[in-house]
């Protein structure tokens, strides 16, 4: 089971941002790991873009909700295509980012407060 959600105007957002956050956050409710993506523009202002429940934290369900992203900005004449991966230094992130996108940049940070 997956869950994927998001609004016209969060994908818009997310389209015109070249810098794409990911993290996964330990399985907090009993429906599995909400993978959580935002955008940051050029002022360091921080946007929820998505959240997707998968029933696990690996390779695929990192993909599956990029794909799903660009799949939804394709059915509302965008595209998705950022330049900069913002995440932990899960190699399940590193992998999906690689398929989805092999030619951007992988950053590793993420404040865990």
């Amino acid at each position: 089971m997956r869950i994927f959600m998001t609004s016209e105007a969060l994908i818009k957002i997310a389209c015109k941002s070249e810098n794409i956050h990911m993290d996964a956050k330990y399985k907090l409710i009993h429906l599995g790991y909400p993978i959580i993506v935002g955008v940051t523009d050029l002022n360091g202002t921080s946007t929820l873009g998505r959240v997707e429940i998968s029933k696990n934290e690996n390779t695929s369900s990192y993909f599956w909700v990029l794909k799903k992203t660009g799949k939804v900005a394709g059915l509302h004449g965008l595209t998705f295509n950022p330049r900069y991966f913002v995440a932990n230094s899960a190699p399940q992130i590193s992998r999906a980012v690689k398929i989805f996108r092999p030619g951007c940049k992988r950053i590793n940070f993420w404040a865990h407060v």
